[in-house]
């Protein structure tokens, strides 16, 4: 799997605060005038700022990238990595399984035949700055979640100089 393979075919999502929905976690085609599925100006600015000068240096895109898992950028611009997931410290991993509980309850039984064959995925959260789904028969990861919470930290990932911060660092239960 190449950089850009890994970048481009993950599912990794965010929240928008401003409109109070889940978007995907990818740059805006206008971060100043994003769309109601793009994130918003505060956001983007973050990942703008440069963390070793904290100047406003433009590679806000890039360093998403970097996030999204390309390496191609490592070195160069960023830091490298051993690994594109972060470490994983005290987060307990949570199996989330199909739906099984009885009810009497119609909306939640639907819900119950509609998802009977859902993979069982194993949900735990990582210093990258995300809550990482695995599926539990081979590792795959289905989906991965950036809390808004984190943004304001997220560019210090990139630092050369980093220094180990704790970003998703709790259990998901």
């Amino acid at each position: 799997v190449t950089s850009q393979d890994f970048n481009s075919g993950r599912v990794i999502l965010t929240y928008k605060p401003s409109s109070r929905v889940g978007i995907p976690f990818r740059w805006p085609n206008n971060p100043l005038s994003p769309t109601s599925t793009e994130l918003d100006i505060v956001q983007s600015a973050f990942l703008q700022i440069n963390p070793d000068t904290l100047l406003n240096d433009a590679g806000g895109s890039n360093r998403l990238k970097w996030l999204r898992g390309d390496r191609s950028l490592e070195g160069s611009s960023f830091k490298v990595r051993n690994y594109t997931l972060g470490d994983i410290v005290e987060s307990t991993p949570s199996l989330v399984k199909p739906p099984s509980n009885f009810s009497f309850d119609t909306t939640y039984n639907t819900f119950k035949a509609n998802n009977k064959t859902r993979a069982n995925v194993l949900y735990v959260g990582a210093n990258d700055g995300m809550l990482h789904g695995f599926r539990a028969t081979d590792g795959k990861e289905v989906l991965a979640y950036v809390p808004n919470a984190v943004f304001s930290n997220l560019n210090s990932l990139t630092s050369k100089t980093y220094a180990h911060k704790y970003f998703v660092n709790g259990s998901p239960m």
